[in-house]
């Protein structure tokens, strides 16, 4: 497969990675163990399955924005590079193997690292913004919930979504839409780390949506306080 260059947006690092399989994601793998190590390092130390915003060079001015994930999983072609099976990349519309649908927290990244988060969210329709701050409580992006939310400083908002340890939002509808003021209908599936982290939740909940006063920050905003609602399991 082809080598390329990523990026992490956040910290700068860099690492090359070669591709393993895929067509509608990228699978790749760490070019060498330094590589690895600066993958592991991006992470913290500790391998993950939390998506963050990546810039991929191919080479011959060919830079492309996208989103990994950092976990090893599967199995791969290289044997050196201390790094046990492969681990994806998604881009723009990219896939995931098993479903065939878009993964939303890859979604959110790739707008991220592509600097067209702010102008996504300005203008996302009621459903759709809502489907992006809950991509953002289960990738925990301050960005998108720091512009997207309002009424909660960013600490306390992430503070209270800590108990969620897994989200998925199955469905946003728009039920209401006026000029001002927009009522959103999520079906999700929630894992909390306590008391069972394994089991399923499914969870119907309403949000509803405002349009920002400030003529600087336009587009429809969540009351933060709303997300409290995620941590009271109910049933669809």
């Amino acid at each position: 497969g082809g080598v390329a260059t990523v990026r992490d947006l956040e910290s700068g690092l860099e690492f090359r990675v070669r591709r393993h399989r895929g067509d509608s994601h990228a699978d790749v793998e760490p070019l060498s163990a330094k590589d690895t190590a600066v993958l592991k390092k991006i992470y913290g130390g500790s391998w993950s399955w939390a998506r963050r915003a990546v810039v991929v060079d191919f080479g011959e001015n060919r830079k492309v924005a996208g989103s990994m994930n950092g976990m090893p999983h599967g199995w791969g072609d290289l044997e050196q590079n201390e790094f046990v099976g492969h681990f994806c990349i998604h881009f723009k519309d990219s896939r995931v193997h098993t479903t065939w649908r878009q993964d939303p927290g890859h979604q959110l990244m790739v707008l991220k690292s592509s600097g067209a988060l702010a102008n996504a969210l300005v203008n996302a329709r009621p459903d759709r913004l809502a489907y992006w701050v809950l991509a953002a409580v289960h990738q925990r992006e301050k960005c998108t919930l720091r512009y997207a939310t309002d009424g909660l400083p960013l600490a306390v908002l992430m503070k209270l979504i800590q108990p969620i340890r897994h989200l998925a939002a199955i469905n946003c509808r728009t039920i209401s839409e006026t000029e001002e003021r927009a009522v959103v209908e999520a079906s999700l599936m929630i894992y909390y780390y306590l008391p069972d982290p394994q089991k399923a939740h499914p969870v119907k909940i309403q949000f509803e949506l405002h349009k920002n006063a400030r003529e600087s920050q336009p587009g429809w905003r969540l009351s933060a306080f709303q997300l409290k609602g995620l941590l009271t399991a109910g049933s669809i």
